[in-house]
């Protein structure tokens, strides 16, 4: 699927939580470089209190060099580098 993070975490804030979920739209320093930001998406676990952050990445590997509008990833669990 091409797309990039912002898309991928706005969709999922706006389409998520039925009403009384929680859903969140997350916005974080790149990585890559200063200026730049990557975006998630957090759902409430109501079972443990914690927010549960998914994210779109580039496949394990891919080579970072900027900011590209599309590309080749997918949606992971959590935030790891």
């Amino acid at each position: 699927m091409r797309s990039n993070c912002l898309i991928y975490a706005l969709t999922a804030w706006l389409r998520a939580a039925p009403p009384g979920e929680e859903s969140y739209l997350l916005i974080r320093r790149s990585r890559i470089r200063w200026g730049m930001f990557h975006a998630l998406h957090g759902t409430l676990d109501s079972d443990t209190g914690q927010i549960r952050v998914t994210s779109y990445k580039p496949p394990p590997g891919h080579q970072k060099t900027g900011p590209a509008p599309f590309f080749d990833g997918s949606v992971r669990d959590g935030d790891n580098p």
